[in-house]
């Protein structure tokens, strides 16, 4: 059976205040690892997020989205495919990886931003936009206590590479008592980055829904992959 690796997480320095990666370096390093595409999932407007939130919404997004069109345009003819998503933030360092979304729905949709995290979540749902939480088990300091919306989303990130193998370990629970779809992800930041989280594919996406129509498929596996560029250590 064929098999395709993709990156569900990831953020540049095009958008993310956080991201020390260039839309030419994913290229380079996803190329390498033989990853068949790449999801830009920079920190949203209400995150950490490298845009002036200052200036009009349209240009705000315009400006956040151009992480993708950059990394897009530095993929043609390798053969990665990029496709465009979203890490929203709904407070109390609570995140939640969108697929399926668009910019132009996003140029439509400003009242996002001043919806309860339920609400929000429910609406993107409605209009058929894909939602995983990421790290939902994640231990950090800047994290004041966990929230969980099992009823309103459709899986969650069980691995993520930055979080404690109990954080993900209690992530897999979680999803196997509520019986949601798991993806994972390298949350990737930078170039150096050691070790990254490829999603396995039983099919080649064509649009960013496909990937429920993978996991639909048993497309659940998960590969740990060693950036090449990064001398490996015990």
């Amino acid at each position: 059976m064929s098999e395709y690796l993709y990156e569900c997480h990831l953020h540049t320095a095009v958008a993310s205040k956080c991201g020390r990666i260039t839309p030419e370096e994913v290229v380079r390093l996803y190329t390498a690892m033989g990853y068949a595409g790449v999801f830009i999932t920079d920190h949203f407007l209400n995150g950490n997020s490298a845009i002036d939130k200052s200036l009009p919404w349209k240009e705000k997004i315009d400006l956040y989205a151009d992480s993708y069109r950059q990394v897009k345009k530095a993929a043609e003819g390798s053969g990665l495919d990029v496709f465009f998503g979203v890490e929203y933030h709904t407070g109390n360092a609570a995140e939640f990886l969108l697929y399926g979304i668009t910019p132009e729905w996003l140029y439509e949709h400003e009242e996002i931003m001043d919806m309860s995290p339920r609400k929000v979540l429910e609406f993107f749902r409605e209009n058929g936009i894909l939602v995983y939480q990421a790290h939902p088990m994640r231990m950090r300091g800047y994290v004041p206590f966990i929230s969980l919306f099992p009823d309103c989303v459709d899986g969650i990130e069980v691995y993520n590479v930055g979080n404690e193998p109990i954080a993900n370990d209690f992530a897999q629970d979680y999803a196997r008592r509520y019986n949601l779809q798991t993806i994972c992800g390298s949350d990737l930041h930078r170039i150096t980055q050691g070790t990254a989280a490829a999603f396995v594919s039983p099919i080649r996406l064509t649009e960013p829904k496909d990937i429920k129509k993978a996991l639909d498929m048993g497309g659940t596996g998960m590969r740990i992959m060693q950036n090449p560029f990064v001398e490996k250590t015990e």
